[in-house]
């Protein structure tokens, strides 16, 4: 089963308070990292086979509770392909 792996941010904002964030490791989530502020710490990785399941797992990291979609794409399990080609990203040293 294909998981990707997932980051999880924390973004500094104008008042100092740190705020979470969720992407993509690897080439899809640069857009995201872009967005970070100077200071943004990595707080953690997670492994995902679908949307649905790197939300669960992000909710319950930082105690938010259930996460819910309406989205039955959120419950597609990711690719193969995709997965491949983040881990072979990830080994090369990004």
């Amino acid at each position: 089963m294909a998981k990707l792996v997932y980051e999880m941010w924390l973004d500094p904002n104008e008042d100092g308070e740190y705020l979470p964030s969720l992407c993509l490791a690897g080439p899809e989530g640069d857009g995201h990292r872009k967005l970070l502020q100077p200071g943004a710490v990595l707080r953690d990785t997670l492994l995902a086979k679908s949307t649905f399941d790197a939300m669960t797992q992000y909710y319950q990291k930082n105690g938010w509770g259930e996460w819910t979609t309406d989205f039955e794409v959120d419950y597609e399990v990711h690719p193969q392909e995709l997965a491949d080609e983040q881990q072979a990203f990830l080994r090369s040293g990004g």
